[in-house]
């Protein structure tokens, strides 16, 4: 079996900066950098993360009720307008059902419409047209 040598980079081996390099005269080992929280930093930063939650619900809810209003509003609307549709559609169908005069004084009279459809296709299929 073959024995590679290591495949490392010279700048590997050296130090990056002072930091990293002790001497003995330094005594105790260096602090570590950040090590200590600093309360009232991360109160402020939590308290802000709650705010800005509370905000966001807040709003949400206020857009949700406002929408939903809107939408009621509108099926609302909607159902006025087809009672007063259902009953223009119910006379409509009751025209179109029934006998009665389309005009009195020229003497023309109004006939069902299944019975009128019957009577344009007798007409048309007789051989006369």
């Amino acid at each position: 079996m073959a024995h590679h040598p290591p495949q490392t980079l010279p700048h590997e081996h050296s130090h990056p900066d002072e930091w990293h390099t002790h001497s003995a005269a330094e005594g105790a080992p260096q602090a570590e950098h950040g090590a200590k929280a600093n309360p009232a930093v991360l109160a402020i930063i939590t308290g802000g993360f709650v705010i800005s939650v509370g905000l966001t619900i807040l709003l949400s809810a206020i857009y949700f009720f406002h929408y939903m209003t809107h939408q009621r509003q509108i099926k609302k609307e909607t159902t006025v307008m087809s009672e007063e549709y259902r009953a223009y559609r119910a006379q409509a169908d009751a025209s179109l059902a029934g006998y009665g005069w389309a005009d009195p004084a020229s003497g023309v009279v109004r006939v069902p419409i299944t019975k009128a459809m019957e009577k344009v296709i007798a007409d048309y299929s007789s051989p006369q047209h």
